[in-house]
């Protein structure tokens, strides 16, 4: 009886399991359309302007690392110090985002770069609107009282989570949307029907961003704690989508934060130096065209700039050797 009992038991949990499966899929399924929205959204305009910055780095199909790495270089590159101190480091965070659900051997060109850039950033205005959290643009985001009731409910009869457990659970929370305040098992009567507040990639960020800054609020994080790291993640995405409307669309940064003047000047030189070493590796010898420059002569001169930039190197070298045995 006792053996026939433990099977039962096994039973019944794979049983829970496979039914808390298939709605977490119903639920993904759902907020997915908010990607299709997302997509629809875009207009030709954006993908035409987003397009011609993009074609000044990705001369031929890339893979997404590469595009990724290509696009960094170009901020870099075309961004005064202060300027490229505190820009490129989100527009970075936005690029990866955008580009993380990528298959690692698919290729990029310009214009399908664009289409995936500029549909993700229409999706992060998305993550405001998750049900019961807060309200406000994605710069002025506030959390609401309603977001501490949600996340007591969600996580009863427990108090608090541990920190290894707050991304998985923001992002369950996320894709159940308005029953995102019980566990998908508990979800059966739910049947809030309207059209998606948000999409499955937003869902996702805010899993990545939880799970990568839970442990700066303590090892267990309470109801308030959550809510507060949700807040966190929402301003994080809203910068990162001013430093991209910055980079690839020439809106103002004024938006975006500046770091102090010590870590923004070793960001910009750390981001100068990773582009040059970049442009000394890359072997097909493709340097970012800065804007303006006209595309023939950036192209003509691609391999002279690798090997004046390698003399350069080689120059500096003997000055330095001279130097010493001068003085």
């Amino acid at each position: 009886l006792r053996v026939r009992g433990r099977f039962a038991r096994r039973d019944s949990t794979a049983a829970l399991a496979e039914v808390a499966a298939h709605e977490i899929a119903l639920a993904r399924r759902a907020a997915e359309a908010g990607d299709a929205a997302a997509s629809a959204a875009v207009t030709p305009e954006d993908i035409d302007h987003c397009t011609s910055v993009a074609m000044r780095f990705i001369h031929a199909p890339k893979a997404p690392k590469n595009a990724v790495e290509l696009a960094v270089d170009f901020c870099a590159q075309n961004r005064k110090a202060k300027d490229r101190s505190h820009v490129c480091p989100h527009f970075l965070e936005s690029v990866m985002a955008s580009l993380h659900d990528q298959p690692e051997d698919s290729t990029l060109t310009a214009e399908s770069f664009c289409q995936i850039t500029e549909a993700r950033m229409i999706e992060a205005r998305g993550a405001t609107r998750v049900p019961h959290i807060g309200s406000g643009p994605l710069m002025h985001f506030e959390i609401a009282d309603s977001c501490a009731a949600m996340v007591t409910r969600a996580m009863a009869p427990e108090r608090t989570l541990p920190q290894e457990k707050v991304g998985d659970f923001w992002y369950l929370t996320c894709l159940n949307q308005d029953c995102a305040h019980y566990l998908p098992s508990r979800t059966k009567w739910c049947d809030v029907d309207r059209a998606p507040t948000h999409s499955a990639w937003v869902c996702d960020s805010a899993r990545r961003f939880a799970k990568q800054h839970a442990k700066e609020r303590g090892p267990e994080l309470n109801a308030t704690d959550l809510c507060g790291l949700y807040g966190d993640f929402v301003k994080d995405l809203g910068i990162d989508v001013e430093a991209y409307e910055h980079v690839m669309h020439a809106d103002t940064s004024r938006r975006v934060p500046l770091p102090d003047e010590a870590t923004g000047a070793l960001v910009s030189s750390q981001l100068l130096n990773d582009a040059g070493l970049r442009d000394l590796q890359d072997g097909s010898n493709t340097l970012v065209v800065p804007v303006g420059a006209p595309e023939q002569q950036a192209r003509s001169g691609e391999r002279r700039g690798s090997v004046s930039c390698m003399a350069s190197v080689f120059i500096g070298m003997v000055a330095t050797v001279v130097s010493s045995i001068l003085f």
